[in-house]
Formats: structure tokens, sequence, C-alpha cells
């Protein structure tokens, strides 16, 4: 039996993963997520919610052993941590080198598993959605310039070379 600590875990995930296919698709999560995360600021706002909610939610919970302690600890500093670079900003300004968007782009479909003929499929759902996700992630570019959040030059300029 999954205790309420774990359950909620589960939940976390999966609910993530809806919101940001491009990630649990990079580091192995499966189900039908679809191929494309929506980049863009209202996309970026519902997942620290999801954040938010999950925080609020683990912190009802009660521990039934151990194991419960270690993940709620877990929990907490990655949900805390994660909301505290939403909150000043950083998800306005995601454009880093060498660890980036971009380069988290080329690894989501060079990564994806190409033995069958169903992952192919796959990972040319993941190449045609590349267009919409930079749409999105131009939005949210955009809001980091209206904000005043942009990163250094060179940033920009390493960017360009690599794209």
């Amino acid at each position: 039996m999954t205790s309420p600590i774990f359950a909620l875990a589960d939940e976390y995930i999966t609910s993530f993963a809806r919101l940001h296919p491009m990630v649990a698709g990079s580091i192995g999560i499966t189900g039908d997520f679809g191929v494309a995360s929506d980049l863009g600021p209202d996309a970026e706002a519902e997942r620290a919610q999801l954040a938010r909610d999950t925080l609020a939610r683990l912190g009802a919970l009660e521990s039934t052993g151990s194991a419960d302690d270690l993940a709620r600890l877990h929990m907490t500093e990655r949900l805390e941590s994660q909301l505290a670079l939403h909150d000043a900003g950083e998800w306005r300004r995601a454009l880093r080198v060498p660890y980036g968007f971009l380069q988290s782009l080329c690894s989501y479909v060079d990564l994806a598993p190409r033995g069958t003929e169903d992952q192919w499929r796959t990972t040319a759902a993941r190449i045609r959605a590349i267009p919409e996700m930079l749409a999105t992630w131009r939005r949210t570019m955009d809001a980091g310039i209206a904000a005043g959040q942009t990163v250094a030059k060179r940033q920009v300029a390493e960017g360009v070379k690599q794209a």
C-alpha cells in the first residue's frame, strides 16, 4: 500500500508531465503526455501553481515512517527551490549556455529512443513540435525583456551560435 505522501509524489509527477512533456520525456517518464511543452508565461504560472498546491497538500499529510519523512524533505526542498526560482523571475530568462533551454531541446530529440517504428514516430513528432515550443518560449523571453529580466549579452551571443 502506498503512503499518502508517496501517492502525492506520484500525482505531482504525472501532473507535471502533462504540463511539461519535454521534461517528462527527457527524464524517461512514460505516458501519453504529448510531445510539445508550452513554455509561455501562462504555462510557467500553471507549473508554479502546481508546485504551490502540492507543497500545501504535502504539509497537511501525516508521515507513516522514515521513508515518508525523507520523501517529504526531498519534495519540500525541490518544490521550494522551484518556486524560489519562479518567484525570482528566472523563468523569464532561461537562455543559459551550456545548460539552458536550447540544449534541453536538442537533448529531448537526440536522446529519444529509436529502436522501434513507434519510437521513431515519437522522435519525428518531437522534431515537428520544435517550432511550437520555440514560439511559446519566445513569449517568455519577451516577458523577460518587458520586465527588465534578461541574460547577459554573452549568453545571447553564445545561444545564437549554438542555435
